[in-house]
């Protein structure tokens, strides 16, 4: 787990910075971006420091599925889809946007 020190908190705070010249270019003059900037990173380092912190993938629709289909239909496919192996569970997590264990989890858990 990284934590916020080093390139990491150097990435964190480039990206907080561009995050804030794309919402506040008009309100605030370039010198407070970048306070604020480091006041956000500071804050998410006093909140969050030693803690573990999982942050889900965003929800990707699958190569092999419509968007529309259901989430019943996409568990299916990955039950299918399962070859047994740990290196499978990591193909389908990569395949379906989705993290290993949500996989792993899935696969244990009784089709409905």
């Amino acid at each position: 787990m990284p934590s916020l020190t080093g390139d990491f908190q150097a990435e964190f705070a480039d990206l907080t910075a561009v995050m804030i010249d794309e919402v506040a270019a008009d309100v605030l003059p370039p010198a407070d971006r970048v306070n604020l900037a480091a006041r956000i990173v500071e804050g998410f380092h006093k909140m969050w420091a030693g803690s573990s912190l999982y942050i889900p993938q965003q929800m990707k629709p699958a190569p092999a599925l419509n968007i529309e289909n259901s989430r019943e239909r996409r568990d299916a496919v990955i039950r299918a889809e399962y070859d047994g192996t740990s290196l499978g569970v990591h193909r389908l997590a990569r395949r379906y946007g989705l993290s290993e264990i949500s996989v792993w989890r899935l696969l244990a858990k009784a089709p409905e």
